[in-house]
This record gives structure tokens, sequence and C-alpha cells, in this order.
């Protein structure tokens, strides 16, 4: 179909130009649809503003319930901790026991 496009118009550059924007085209689409797939199977990311206090702020205003409250609690120090330790490794030959953890209060 192009090509008896072509014969008719008696160029073949006529049709160059809507080609290259058809490719341009397509390739803005895949571009914008990989960013789109990426952002939708990532994990969803806190804000670097959330903390301990904003937790507390949420359940005083009673928008998390204790269960909730207790749970996002105990994961945010149980990822504090995981953190710390990976940041620390101990060596093989240390014979002193693990720090405790420390107990925050509620």
């Amino acid at each position: 179909m192009i090509f008896q496009l072509a014969q008719t118009t008696g160029t073949y550059l006529e049709l160059a130009w809507p080609l290259a924007g058809v490719v341009v085209f397509a390739s803005v689409l895949l571009a914008v649809l990989a960013v789109v797939r990426k952002r939708m199977n990532s994990p969803v990311e806190l804000g670097g503003d959330f903390s301990l206090s904003s937790l507390r702020k949420l359940h005083k205003e009673g928008k998390l319930t204790d269960e909730e409250f207790a749970r996002a609690k105990g994961k945010m120090v149980a990822t504090t901790h995981k953190n710390i330790a990976s940041q620390s490794p101990r060596s093989p030959d240390d014979a002193s026991p693990p720090a405790a953890e420390p107990k925050l209060p509620d």
C-alpha cells in the first residue's frame, strides 16, 4: 500500500515525514507505557517525613486504630533495627553479646 501510494505520487520522500512521525509517536508511546508500568509495579514508598511521631499523630487523631498503630510501629521499629544491624556487621571473632534492643515508649 505504501509503495503503491509512493508510485502514484512519484517520490518516496513525500512519505518519509509521515512515516517518521509515526515512528516518533510510537517511540514516545512506548516510553510512556514503560514509565507507567514501572510505577505501577514498584512498591509504595513512604515519604521522607514519615516518622514514629507522625504515626502517633495519626493514631491520636483517630485515623489509625490501635491495631494499625501497633502493626505500623512494629514494622517501623523492625526496619530500623534491620538497617542498623546491616550498617554495623559483627565479626565472627567478636565474643561480646549483641546490645539489647532499646524499648521505645508508645
